[in-house]
C-alpha cells in the first residue's frame, strides 16, 4: 500500500508552475512505471497547444470550465466539472480554459515528475 498526501509530493519537489499552469505531481514514474497521476490548474484565458507523442493523457475536469480542440476531425468539445477526456498519444489538441480549471491528469506511460511543455506541447 501506498499512501501520498499533497505535502508529500511538495516536499519531493513535484509542484510545477508555469505561466499557463500549475501541476502537483502527486505519482511519477519513480513510484509506479505504469502511469503517472497529476492535479493540474490551468489559468484562466490560457490556450495551450498541446501533443503528447510519448504519453496518452486521461483528464477528469473537478472545477472551471473550458474547452478542448481536437484537430483531427476539427471539433470543439466543452469541459466542466463531471467531463473525462482522453487524448491518444500523438493527438494535437488545443486546451482553452474559460475559467481556472483544476483537473486530475492521468498520464500514460508515467511521467518522470518535472516535465514542462516543450515548443511541440509535449513533454
Amino acid at each position: 500500500m501506498k499512501i501520498i498526501s499533497r505535502q508529500d509530493a511538495k516536499d519531493k519537489k513535484r509542484y510545477v508552475k508555469t505561466g499557463k499552469f500549475s501541476s502537483l505531481r502527486m505519482l511519477v514514474k519513480e513510484d509506479n512505471p505504469m502511469f503517472s497521476v497529476h492535479e493540474t490548474k490551468v489559468f484562466s484565458g490560457q490556450e495551450i497547444e498541446i501533443c503528447y507523442f510519448s504519453h496518452e493523457e486521461y483528464v477528469y475536469v473537478l472545477q472551471g470550465s473550458g474547452e478542448i480542440f481536437d484537430y483531427i476531425n476539427n471539433s470543439w468539445h466543452h469541459l466542466i466539472p463531471g467531463v473525462l477526456y482522453h487524448v491518444e498519444k500523438g493527438l494535437k489538441h488545443k486546451l482553452v480554459a474559460k475559467t481556472d480549471m483544476l483537473g486530475v491528469c492521468i498520464f500514460v506511460p508515467a511521467c518522470k515528475g518535472d516535465e514542462v511543455h516543450d515548443e511541440f506541447g509535449s513533454y
